[in-house]
């Protein structure tokens, strides 16, 4: 909408934010700097940092910096918002307002690929480091004819989980009935995890498709 768009150029260019955080920078002296997305803070801090001649690291989390929203539905690589901001320039201005900093970090190389095609981070060092988690749980594993898929991530239609449900059902009317007559145990499921309280609407599509699938809400991770 036109008024997102107006929120966008706004977020870009933030000098308030600019001014305020270069007065605690100015303050702090810090050595390093580690910044994460910077959409609701600004991007004039990159070259704020680079200004003051402070290092830099930042993690990139999604495609941002080539399309505001930060989502790229596969299939949906040439959609109207993502060819608009391409047009008007956006990525470039990116580039420019990122530039290089010291250490760039991503939690793929698939992420990095992406950026790297568009011309990103052309002279920072560069690092993948998976998303952290807090612990690992050891499941001991059972012999069965069963299959058992889980998905734990946010509900929505980039994240691939609409594709999972679907191709699951179209799995099931194919393979079910010879997997039925091999083993007459066989009962595939989905196991699906939704964060931020999504798991309703997991329960509605399972209900429509008639899926045999169970779901979890899970609060934080």
């Amino acid at each position: 909408s036109f008024i997102r768009l107006l929120w966008h150029l706004f977020d870009t260019f933030n000098i308030f934010s600019y001014f305020k955080i270069k007065k605690i920078l100015a303050k702090e002296k810090p050595d390093l700097v580690i910044t994460h997305n910077l959409m609701g803070i600004g991007f004039l801090i990159p070259r704020l940092i680079k200004t003051m001649k402070i290092k830099h690291i930042h993690t990139v989390h999604d495609v941002q910096l080539v399309t505001p929203s930060g989502l790229i539905v596969k299939g949906e690589e040439n959609a109207l918002s993502h060819r608009f901001f391409k047009m008007i320039g956006y990525p470039k201005l990116m580039r420019y307002l990122m530039g290089s900093p010291d250490i760039v970090i991503s939690p793929s190389k698939f992420l990095f690929n992406f950026y790297k095609e568009s011309n990103f981070f052309s002279k920072s060092k560069k690092f993948v480091l998976p998303n952290p988690i807090k612990s690992l749980l050891k499941v001991e594993k059972k012999a069965s004819p069963n299959l058992r898929l889980i998905y734990l991530g946010q509900m929505h239609k980039a994240k691939g989980v609409l594709d999972l449900i679907i191709n699951f059902k179209e799995y099931t009317e194919i393979v079910e009935k010879l997997a039925v007559e091999i083993h007459k145990n066989y009962k595939p499921t989905v196991l699906i995890g939704i964060m931020r309280g999504s798991e309703p609407i997991i329960d509605i599509l399972s209900r429509i498709l008639k899926l045999p699938i169970a779901y979890i809400g899970i609060q934080s991770y």
